[in-house]
């Protein structure tokens, strides 16, 4: 598996965008780039070429419309499983939201 790959499945169920991926592997292997210009070439070619990869073989699912100008690309992990709605209230309420619960009672 590719350090890609390992970084979009940690992020799941949520999402992620093709610059925190970057960025990752940027501090992770302390890469250097000579411009900031340089360093947005590698994100888009090497990167960027290895999310449509993963795309294409079905282990991540795009979010974002290809080939959006000023558009964050945004990509999650692709999972068949569906999360509990305890896992997914956890993850709710960790990002801020508010969990409200209807109980229906037969009448």
């Amino acid at each position: 598996m590719s350090t890609v790959s390992e970084i979009i499945e940690s992020a799941a169920p949520g999402e992620i965008t093709t610059s925190e991926i970057a960025n990752q592997i940027h501090a992770r292997f302390q890469l250097d780039f000579p411009s900031a210009d340089a360093r947005g070439h590698w994100r888009n070619n090497s990167i960027g070429r290895l999310l449509r990869t993963l795309c294409k073989k079905g282990l991540v699912e795009r979010l974002h419309a290809p080939k959006s100008e000023g558009v964050a690309g945004r990509w999650r992990w692709k999972s068949d499983a569906v999360p509990s709605s305890d896992h997914l209230r956890a993850q709710l309420e960790a990002e801020g939201g508010a969990f409200q619960q209807y109980d229906v009672s037969p009448e």
